[in-house]
Order: structure tokens, then sequence, then C-alpha cells
């Protein structure tokens, strides 16, 4: 839990941001099953401003490290309804041709919203 502060803490370092980001995809697509569910909200919403920022670089780690968090079923449990209701508002934004390779992953992240629409169901109604 401590190390999971630590990285959280690192999202706001403008240096540490992006390896911080990794480092919560990996930890959510750990095969040991790490319960990251203690910070999910804030990774999801430091997540979803880094899509707005200017680096393109950020903009695809954020996209990768928010599906990879939408696909660890356990995380997205604890997840607010209203957090990830602002998320699918943002993504739309970025469905659109100026950007394909970040369109492709915002794409990727919204079918797994959608398949994991019955875990979101049984929380909120999206």
């Amino acid at each position: 839990d401590k190390t999971l502060k630590v990285l959280t803490d690192r999202l706001q370092n403008e240096i540490t941001r992006e390896k911080a980001l990794e480092c919560f995809a990996v930890l959510a697509e750990s095969p040991l099953n790490i319960d990251i569910s203690s910070v999910v909200n804030k990774v999801i919403e430091e997540g979803a401003g880094f899509l707005k920022k200017s680096s393109a670089s950020l903009r695809v780690t954020a996209a990768t490290t928010l599906t990879s968090v939408v696909c660890k079923s356990e995380a997205i449990k604890k997840v607010n309804e209203k957090l990830l209701v602002s998320l699918i508002q943002q993504c739309a934004e970025y469905v659109s041709d100026q950007d394909l390779h970040l369109c492709a992953l915002i794409t990727t992240l919204l079918t797994e919203m959608v398949n994991k629409s019955e875990v979101i169901d049984k929380k909120g109604n999206l």
C-alpha cells in the first residue's frame, strides 16, 4: 500500500509521471493479482487528465494505462461511477482522425469499458 501511494505521488511530478503510469499498467496486468483498488480512482483521474496534455507520449502512456486498469475487474469495481462517465465523455474527444494512434488506443479503452459493462452495471448505471 505504501508503494502504491509513492507511485501515486510520482504522478504529480512532470519527470516521473510517465514511468509511474507504466508501473500502474504493469501492476494492473500482473499475474500476481496485485490489488490496486486503493488508488484506482486517483490513477484514472490523473490518467484522464494526462490525455489533455500536449505530450504525445504521455497521452499514449495514459491511454494504455487506463486500458490496463479497466481490464482489471477487481479494481474497476472500486471506481467512482461519475469518474467513469466523465472518462467516457472525455474519450469521445479523441475518436478523430487527428491522431490515429491515440484514436486506436482510445477505441480499445472504450471497448474494454463496454466489455466490463456487466461489472460496471452492478455498481452504477453506465
